[in-house]
């Protein structure tokens, strides 16, 4: 909706951006602003997913249990980020290897996790990238389809397309098995940070 002669900031890359390329040079790709991690998280296991559905669409008990039921018995260190809508008491006891939490440092965890399985808000997806890290795309919302729908175009992530238990394994052990999707991610993260901020 910007004309072509204002001064406008995008916190993106060009390679990120549809249609980049009919943008005026009035357009500054800075790539995505991102915060220092202010704690540090544990990696327990060799692998580490991490769930967040971000802080506003967030109501979704039966998603995180079957994220819990995908998990519980695999090998892999689970963290949950359930925001503040749900009872944590209603997710049941958990297994060892899965955290559940109403917030956590993202960043701090993203930097220890190996797959990130979102609800791709444009803050979430980017932050993801920026980590080098293949996203599971499990959008909520107009606008985080569109980012979703993007980053799956450039290889990045893996479409969410049955919430059950088995369909999150499988979509998640493709995003980590699959090596094209991590090397997609980097190649974003690297346009991230030509962008120079």
């Amino acid at each position: 909706q910007n004309d072509d002669q204002t001064d406008t900031i995008v916190y993106t890359s060009p390679e990120f951006q549809p249609c980049a390329d009919t943008f005026s040079d009035k357009y500054a790709f800075v790539g995505p602003s991102i915060r220092p991690a202010t704690e540090n998280i544990e990696k327990t296991h060799d692998v580490l997913i991490y769930i967040s559905m971000g802080t506003v669409n967030n109501d979704l008990l039966p998603f995180y249990r079957a994220c819990i039921t995908a998990f519980a018995d695999s090998p892999y260190q689970v963290i949950l980020s359930t925001g503040e809508q749900i009872d944590r008491s209603a997710l049941g006891t958990l297994p060892d290897n899965i955290t559940a939490l109403p917030h956590v440092d993202q960043i701090a965890v993203l930097q220890k996790a190996d797959v990130f399985l979102s609800h791709c808000g444009m803050n979430s997806a980017s932050e993801g990238l920026w980590h080098g890290l293949p996203l599971v795309l499990y959008p909520q919302t107009p606008e985080q389809h569109g980012v979703a729908n993007r980053v799956a175009a450039l290889g990045a992530g893996v479409p969410l397309t049955d919430p059950s238990a088995d369909g999150i394994r499988r979509a998640v052990e493709t995003a980590l098995t699959d090596p094209s999707y991590r090397e997609n991610a980097q190649k974003l993260a690297d346009s991230f940070r030509r962008c120079g901020g």
